[in-house]
């Protein structure tokens, strides 16, 4: 049975079916999608794991290590207890003892973490907490995005410049630009100046789309990226930076699932990668789609909608 979710009822989160039934009672302060078969719950500020039954598989122990939703990665998660960082395994176990400043999911068998303050810099880590290799920087993108690329940020004689390392800890793209993203799709946004106009680099590092958008953050999603000119109204752009949906909303997000997030005058709804808009913009809030489903708020009720913008659950 595919569990829909996490959805409210006064004020309560549980897992509902795709008639819009509950299969995992509303009995929860707080929920997280289900990620590696659980789903993070929370209470009294400390999470721990139900799984597909709605039972309690991890108790509510553990510290989030971050302000990213707990959930399962490669096996591991990350958790804090007090002041450090370690990884708790599907059974409630630390796999790798709490010992680090900050630490990031894991991705490919991999994670990157913060030393504690007696060993300063980061680290690469294996699953079984040894260090693969290690890098000095200002401050890391924990998180990484496509093409196994580490954002970084180091600091280049008095300035802060970003840049990007692999896997081993190695320079593949040398800090000579301040405020550029992570990589999406590959392509990073990047910027001159902390205000100004911003463009997109390609995988090398080279500017490939010039710096004439204005709307923040950007990122390229299913080929797509939202953008405006001149502080005006948003579009979306292909990657030769040239608008394939022509900007008519007052704001945009990025593509999820074939749909992305448009609002005019204040309300949110739809739009498909030709900029139809299959979902009108009724909702005060909305997330991307997920699994085929994106939670929404409609006149102060939670609701769940599929695809086709259809009300598979509202809250009463």
């Amino acid at each position: 049975m595919s569990l829909i979710g996490p959805a409210r009822s006064h004020g309560r989160y549980g897992f509902v079916d795709c008639r819009g039934d509950f299969v995992i009672e509303p009995v929860f302060e707080r929920l997280c999608p289900f990620s590696e078969g659980f789903a993070a719950f929370y209470a009294n500020g400390r999470f721990g794991f139900i799984d597909s039954s709605g039972n309690i598989a991890i108790g509510a122990r553990f510290l989030a290590a971050s302000a990213q939703a707990p959930c399962f990665a490669c096996g591991l998660c990350p958790a804090r207890e007090e002041t450090l960082v370690g990884y708790v395994d599907t059974c409630g176990q630390w796999a790798i003892p709490p010992q680090f400043q900050y630490g990031g999911q894991f991705f490919r068998e991999h994670a990157v973490v913060l030393a504690a303050e007696s060993l300063p810099g980061y680290c690469l880590i294996d699953k079984r907490g040894m260090t693969i290799t290690e890098f000095q920087a200002y401050e890391v993108d924990l998180n990484p995005g496509d093409l196994d690329l580490i954002h970084c940020t180091f600091q280049v004689e008095s300035e802060l410049m970003d840049g990007f390392v692999n896997w081993h800890g190695n320079t593949v793209i040398s800090p000579a630009r301040r405020f550029i993203s992570a990589f999406s799709d590959g392509f990073a946004q990047y910027s001159e100046e902390q205000f100004g106009p911003y463009g997109f680099l390609d995988s090398k590092g080279r500017p490939a789309i010039p710096l004439r958008f204005w709307n923040r953050p950007s990122r390229f999603v299913e080929g797509l990226a939202p953008a405006a000119i001149s502080k005006g109204r948003v579009g979306f752009i292909g990657k030769n930076g040239e608008f394939l949906v022509p900007p008519l909303f007052d704001a945009a997000a990025s593509f999820s699932e074939g749909l992305a997030r448009i609002a005019t005058r204040g309300m949110v709804g739809y739009v498909d990668k030709l900029g139809n808009q299959v979902i009108p913009a009724a909702y005060s809030q909305a997330e991307d789609f997920r699994d085929g489903f994106a939670v929404a708020e409609h006149s102060g009720k939670f609701c769940l909608l599929d695809r086709r913008g259809h009300r598979i659950y509202q809250e009463v």
